[in-house]
């Protein structure tokens, strides 16, 4: 078949564009910039205005003392750095970050700090549904949503951020009016006149995950959440350690209430009311011990999960699911440096409570039983995974003994060892990952901690 290239087709393709990426950096001494990597815009609203539908703004670390309004576009606006290191600070002139008209942009990796407006201190949703993603949103002030606000026909996706510091008189963390869904997010230090956590003013918003705890209601109209309007479902939740006056307080609408951890209790099946045993609730560590009661006592939501929770080290689709925004920490380290026919190394598996914060942890369940699904990955091989209980290669290879799932599951406290031979017959400069740390076999070294080089589970 003849391809002929026509006057029409040439103005068709005219009118293709691709997506750019624009760059942003507080530092850059040649203002205003162009965006590009050698000459970035000075400010993230330059970008912005520059930008349309589909660019992906990349914002490097950084103070920028913004007001950021996105008007009916779809970016991406993510830093580079992170929260820790990518401030956006609105100094109190207006609210920090606003999506209008239709925005539905993905924002993540910042802290959002400084609002001051009466509508949405922090970040306010005005008629669109971004993808609020892994920020901080903390320091905020707003009459209305403290951190963030939702009005009625928005639906946002406000997912593993940490909501804190924020002040208002409706929902100190979230005043939520519109459909948004709320997933693993740490919701605390909040304060309002109704709603510490949470306000929900309307339609039927869906909170998934959250850990909702240490916010202030000062007039008792629900410490945690406050309902005056609305339908909204609540699952896998823990609401606790909330005051002044019950944790959920409905006084119109009607909340949905299903497995979750409740002080004083709720109606509602799966409910209880138990303390969470956090690791360090006076210094704000709010994830689960190992004998929390909230360990694998969720249940499925109906919605699709992040893949790893709140803190990003633990994975939700193995096993059952925990009652708050992270899951119970099953944590694994390399003791020794496995070389081909060098002495055994040892592989340990800890619990949360004796392993709280390790330098190189992973979850026990991203090694798997030698299907394409998780396991030790073998670079090269088509993306073969050697799982720990079942695969020949394992014997050949690595020497472990074929019983780890049958062993049962890891005590709370204390390790487990496991000792791995590596035969001196091993393939000379194999690379081995599991889980985010991999190792060169021919020279004993860790050569990567990244996380992008770690198993992803399918």
């Amino acid at each position: 078949m003849r391809f002929c290239f026509t006057p029409l087709l040439a103005l068709l393709l005219a009118g293709v564009t691709h997506a750019a990426t624009i760059h942003v950096d507080a530092a850059h001494t040649g203002c205003p910039g162009s965006g590009t990597p050698s000459d970035p815009f000075c400010t993230v609203q330059a970008a912005i205005d520059a930008a349309v539908s589909g660019d992906t703004i990349l914002v490097a670390p950084g103070t920028y003392i913004e007001n950021l309004s996105i008007q009916a576009k779809s970016l991406t606006i993510r830093s580079t750095g992170g929260p820790e290191s990518t401030v956006i600070d609105g100094n109190r002139v207006f609210t920090t970050v606003q999506f209008a008209a239709g925005a539905n942009s993905r924002l993540e990796g910042f802290t959002i700090t400084g609002g001051g407006a009466t509508i949405g201190g922090g970040i306010y949703c005005l008629i669109s549904s971004p993808v609020i993603v892994g920020n901080t949103i903390t320091g905020n002030v707003g009459a209305f949503g403290g951190g963030i606000y939702v009005s009625p026909g928005s639906a946002p996706q406000i997912e593993s951020n940490t909501i804190s510091t924020n002040n208002s008189a409706y929902g100190g963390g979230i005043d939520c009016r519109g459909a948004a869904t709320i997933l693993g997010n740490v919701v605390f230090d909040n304060f309002s006149s109704q709603g510490g956590g949470f306000h929900i003013g309307g339609e039927s918003p869906v909170l998934v995950n959250n850990t909702v705890t240490d916010n202030v209601a000062s007039s008792s109209y629900g410490a945690a959440l406050h309902v005056s309007a609305g339908t909204p479902l609540l699952v896998n939740d823990i609401l606790w350690g909330n005051g002044f006056g019950s944790e959920v307080v409905v006084t119109s609408g009607a909340a949905t209430i299903a497995y979750c951890d409740v002080r004083g209790g709720y109606a509602g099946s799966g409910n209880f009311d138990a303390d969470p045993l956090f690791i360090d609730a006076p210094s704000r560590d709010y994830r689960l011990t190992c004998g929390s009661p909230c360990r694998d006592t969720g249940a499925s939501p109906g919605i699709p999960l992040p893949a790893f929770d709140h803190s990003g080290s633990d994975l939700r689709s193995i096993g059952p699911l925990d009652v708050g925004a992270d899951e119970v920490g099953i944590f694994w380290s390399l003791i020794g440096a496995p070389v081909a026919g060098g002495p055994p190394v040892h592989f340990e598996l800890r619990g949360a409570d004796s392993h709280p914060a390790p330098a190189l942890a992973e979850v026990l369940s991203s090694l798997g039983d030698g299907s394409s699904s998780g396991g030790l990955l073998v670079p090269g091989s088509g993306g073969r995974r050697i799982g720990l209980d079942s695969s020949p290669l394992l014997s050949t290879w690595l020497g472990l003994p074929p019983v780890l799932r049958q062993a049962g599951p890891i005590q709370c406290s204390g390790a487990t060892t496991f000792p791995i031979s590596i035969p001196a017959s091993a393939p000379i400069g194999l690379t081995v990952y599991a889980a985010g740390l991999s190792w060169d076999l021919s020279s004993g070294n860790v050569v990567s901690l990244s996380e992008t080089e770690s198993i992803v589970l399918q």
